[in-house]
């Protein structure tokens, strides 16, 4: 008999390899009968004739990860032979867990979104692992922020400027997932907020570098300082945009002071200066920026005094 004991092995939900039990006699051909003692364990015959070579199968329906033991026993007619028992274990892992997105979003307003060169965005799915991965953007890598289980921060390389579309596609535990088509535009704004929900009061600065907040709004005429994701791809000196960025206060137009990478920050922060027109109204006004054709969303705020 051989061999003298199986083991198989399979994930979760699939089926191994078949395999063979020899089975022989050292004189004259003699008959031979097979049971099984699992339901998991098949067999291309229940007997035979020495010499028999029958398929062993395991079949894995509504097994999930662990590990099964059977046995198949085999039992000869001769006056004199003892039954023979052919241990078989069978060990099951769990099936890969297949990273999935769900969305992309600019990750300043988690509104979905198309992607831009540097744009810092967050996806949201399955299985995304909090211990991080790779999430390939057209292949190339994107730096990761921030990674949970069902959400990853990111920022978008450069080198996606002037594609029409790319492909998303998260690597958790060299497992890939389903590539996400997503179309690259110049620039997609949306400006930061205090409570990181992309509504309400801006993360924004006051002139005198205090938060700007109820208790403490900005002036009118006096500078506020904006923080924005997917304003586009910066020119070759690593600080202005390529892409000409412009800002609504309560409607009205704001004089930009400065509008680029935010110094000392991630790159893909984009820093914006902004002035405060007079004659806009007190307490909490809406504050908007455009650039490449869209705007960043219309609820968010700063705080102007009277």
């Amino acid at each position: 008999m051989a061999p003298t004991a199986l083991t198989f092995t399979s994930n979760e939900g699939s089926s191994p390899a078949a395999q063979n039990l020899q089975i022989t006699s050292s004189t004259t051909p003699i008959p031979y009968t097979l049971q099984t003692n699992q339901p998991w364990l098949g067999l291309s015959q229940t007997g035979g004739t020495t010499p028999g070579s029958p398929l062993v199968t395991i079949l894995p329906a509504g097994l999930t990860a662990g590990t099964y033991r059977g046995e198949i026993r085999v039992t000869t007619s001769e006056p004199g032979n003892v039954p023979i028992s052919v241990p078989v274990t069978y060990a099951v892992t769990p099936a890969p867990r297949i990273p999935q997105i769900r969305a992309i979003t600019n990750a300043a307003s988690f509104l979905i979104t198309n992607l831009s060169p540097l744009m810092i965005f967050t996806i949201f799915g399955d299985n995304l692992d909090a211990t991080g991965g790779r999430l390939l953007i057209d292949g190339v890598p994107a730096q990761l922020l921030y990674t949970s289980a069902n959400q990853w921060t990111g920022v978008a390389p450069a080198s996606i400027a002037n594609q029409p579309r790319v492909s998303v596609q998260p690597e958790v535990n060299g497992t890939l997932g389903t590539a996400l088509p997503i179309a690259v535009v110049p620039a997609a704004p949306a400006i930061f907020t205090m409570d990181a929900s992309g509504r309400g009061q801006a993360a924004a600065l006051n002139q005198s570098g205090e938060l700007n907040t109820a208790l403490s709004p900005a002036a009118p005429g006096s500078i506020v300082v904006l923080y924005v994701a997917g304003a586009g791809a910066l020119a070759e000196n690593a600080t202005d945009l390529v892409t000409p960025l412009q800002v609504e206060i309560d409607g009205q137009p704001a004089e930009i002071l400065y509008a680029g990478q935010a110094p000392g920050q991630v790159l893909g922060l984009t820093q914006v200066n902004a002035r405060v027109p007079t004659g806009v109204r007190s307490g909490a006004i809406p504050v908007v920026v455009r650039s490449g054709g869209f705007g960043s969303a219309g609820n968010v705020t700063i705080e102007v005094q009277p």
